[in-house]
């Protein structure tokens, strides 16, 4: 997250066919981006699993990062209730995220050279955060969540942190896994087109999501098989934050510390987790799904399930009519698929892969089209069943059974990490972004343009929503988590306060938990007959 006018992050985690505990990817190209690294380090502050994968020969590969000493974890704590007291789980409990309790669990990890001060005030800020999560929703197993107070690269020196292209990103969270899940409901809603061949409704669920849903592997819960955190976060230590309860009031250029986490911590549970890669360099005409970043054997791909978040986002079509976003998938899985097969020397690279695809004329269409779309103020939207109570301010756009709430998709070029992720102004704010500036200068502040769903706007504005007194009006509804926000949590199966539950909506909602594909057929995707995708 960064404030404006940089764009915000989002590090969704690939989800491939063959991978089950995945490892950050990076929208503009391995290693082209801090935020991969802070993730990196976040997990390693955690020792967590960075992944295991499910190889071709039925032998599964675990990688261990390397457990970094440089951090000092702290107590985990669970919250049950969003007024009630965090109760201090002792290191030696079993894994407190399988226990049968409900609520959230939080842990923070600091860098040693981060000042005891400064830990402390950052594990306040992660309470109140969680605090905030759970005056929204109800989570019947625990969601436990980790964050990282780390020093931008691991800088000691003032030439080392000038050296530092972390210094100037302010976190960065994510699903500490995900997983493959069937929806039958899903299947049916979308079309042929929008599925890997041979898998209709198989879609990645965040690891927080697949908890609450109580999905199992081989019989057992997903706690069992993965590690118990859900959500990886990482935040600069050196930012200038801005906590609740600190003795002066917020000034200009910090940064609420509180909010930062919040926002993070929903993109860590699903929100705006999607299924795209984008590579100005490599690929500029191109939106394209994520692929590995190496085919694990010669002839095979990693190629990712679509994200859940992607089965409910639509995208406006030149006579006025909306269509499924993932419409065409099933293309570009089969053309990568070939690809991978052809010439069986080596394994491809996810470059190569991604050129290769883009030489099937309907993958390439597709590619242009989706990056028009989501370049285009107001052309992707994510569908919301009508049954939500929403302010009819906010909705701008609807059909007959569905509200269409639009992404941000104004960015030209495609901005990674904020583009498609988070809501766009139309929701976020009651003026465009061309106002902004206009309103500043006659004294307006971020309650006068702010809606209630401000919380996930891809840019921020540069205020304290809880600074003084006036600022709090737009942080009534839900503790931050506006309406608009809760209704698309509560369409990918979250449990909503004040909303019905989400296998109570029609076609297009979540209709049953399904299970975790993990048997033999589901390690690699390769070429074979019936494996040609379907565009409609």
């Amino acid at each position: 997250m960064k404030p404006l006018p940089a764009a915000g992050p989002r590090i969704p985690l690939l989800a491939l066919l063959a991978l089950l505990l995945a490892t950050a990817a990076v929208h503009a190209g391995a290693g082209a981006d801090p935020r991969e690294r802070i993730l990196t380090t976040a997990r390693q502050a955690f020792d967590l699993n960075s992944s295991v994968a499910i190889l071709p020969d039925g032998a599964r590969q675990q990688q261990e990062p390397t457990a970094d000493s440089r951090f000092v974890r702290g107590p985990r704590r669970l919250l049950v209730s969003p007024t009630g007291e965090a109760t201090e789980l002792a290191t030696a409990s079993p894994d407190p995220s399988a226990a049968s309790s409900t609520g959230l669990l939080y842990q923070v990890a600091c860098d040693r050279a981060v000042p005891a001060s400064l830990c402390n005030r950052a594990t306040l800020a992660v309470d109140g955060a969680a605090r905030r999560l759970l005056a929204a929703f109800t989570f019947p197993r625990p969601v436990y969540l980790a964050a990282t107070f780390f020093r931008p690269c691991g800088a000691e020196t003032a030439a080392e942190l000038d050296q530092c292209d972390e210094k100037n990103t302010l976190g960065a969270a994510a699903p500490a896994a995900q997983w493959p899940v069937r929806f039958p409901g899903l299947a049916t809603a979308l079309p042929s087109s929008a599925w890997v061949p041979g898998y209709p409704g198989v879609v990645a669920v965040p690891q927080a999501l697949a908890r609450q849903l109580n999905v199992t592997v081989r019989g057992r819960p997903v706690a069992a098989v993965n590690a118990g955190v859900d959500i990886i976060a990482g935040f600069n230590a050196l930012a200038d934050w801005w906590v609740a309860g600190d003795p002066a009031e917020i000034r200009a250029g910090q940064e609420d510390l509180e909010y930062a986490v919040l926002h993070e911590a929903m993109h860590g549970l699903g929100f705006g987790i999607d299924s795209w890669t984008y590579d100005a360099d490599k690929f500029p005409n191109a939106l394209l799904p994520n692929v590995a970043s190496a085919s694990p054997t010669a002839g095979s791909a990693l190629v990712q399930f679509p994200a859940l978040w992607d089965a409910f986002v639509v995208a406006a079509q030149s006579n006025g009519s909306w269509t499924p976003w993932l419409a065409g998938y099933a293309d570009w899985t089969s053309a990568a698929a070939a690809a991978a097969a052809a010439g069986l020397a080596a394994p491809k690279s996810a470059a190569t892969l991604l050129a290769a695809s883009l030489a099937d004329q309907r993958v390439a269409s597709q590619a242009a089209w989706r990056l028009a779309a989501a370049t285009t103020d107001g052309a992707v939207a994510v569908a919301v069943p009508a049954d939500v109570p929403l302010n009819a301010s906010l909705v701008t756009l609807r059909n007959t059974r569905h509200y269409l709430l639009p992404v941000e998709s104004a960015a030209t070029p495609f901005a990674p990490g904020s583009s498609l992720s988070h809501w766009s102004w139309a929701v976020a704010y009651t003026a465009p972004p061309s106002k902004w500036r206009e309103l500043a200068a006659t004294g307006g502040t971020a309650n006068t343009i702010s809606s209630p769903d401000v919380l996930m706007a891809a840019t921020t504005l540069p205020v304290s929503l809880r600074g003084e007194a006036g600022q709090r009006a737009i942080a009534t509804d839900a503790g931050w988590i506006g309406p608009a926000t809760r209704a698309v949590m509560r369409n990918l199966g979250f449990a909503v306060r004040g909303m019905p539950p989400a296998d109570a909506v029609g076609a297009g909602g979540v209709l049953s938990t399904g299970e975790v594909l993990v048997d033999a057929a589901d390690r690699t995707l390769a070429p074979g007959p019936g494996a040609t995708g379907g565009g409609d």
